[in-house]
């Protein structure tokens, strides 16, 4: 996929995200792209190490760098306490819209919408945690491999992360 084709899904994801939620900040963007590359079949190739707030992209953050020095996105300063927020410009806006990941688009932003910023955190790690694992690992060794990595997480907090990320998966598979 080029940077173009990048630059449409991502677009769009962030128009997405900001009709629901009224904002799209980085952090939203990078848990709505690993969802949307774990859950369907776009993908956009981006790699992701976990960080302490969930699955981090160094490679889609350098691409909104360039979508930015692009005028594809543009980034909106929020008053104190908020960081900026990404938008669209009219040139992004006039990408050629990837329609084939249309629904897969409206399903992750639906999804991410949904949930507060520690829950989708705790929901992606959930996520990560499966990736990495395997789809085939027992949900208890996902919970522990959780706890692991979240100590302050609890036992009962991570098993529902783990089955409500096991949830959108299959959702995912659907769309």
């Amino acid at each position: 996929m080029d940077w173009k084709e990048r630059a449409s899904v991502v677009s769009a994801l962030t128009e997405s995200l900001s009709e629901r939620l009224g904002w799209c900040g980085e952090t939203q963007l990078q848990k709505a792209v690993f969802l949307l590359q774990t859950v369907s079949k776009v993908e956009l190739a981006y790699e992701f190490t976990l960080d302490r707030d969930g699955p981090f992209s160094f490679d889609l953050r350098e691409d909104l760098a360039l979508f930015r020095s692009r005028d594809v996105l543009r980034l909106e300063p929020q008053p104190v306490p908020y960081g900026p927020k990404y938008v669209v410009s009219v040139a992004g806006k006039a990408l050629d819209s990837n329609q084939s990941a249309a629904r897969e688009i409206d399903f992750v932003a639906t999804k991410v919408s949904r949930f507060g910023a520690v829950a989708l955190e705790r929901l992606v790690t959930a996520l990560f945690v499966t990736r990495s694992m395997g789809h085939d690992a027992a949900t208890e060794t996902r919970v522990k491999r959780f706890m692991e990595l979240k100590p302050q997480v609890q036992a009962e907090t991570a098993r529902i992360a783990v089955e409500a990320a096991d949830e959108i998966v299959r959702e995912g598979a659907r769309v």
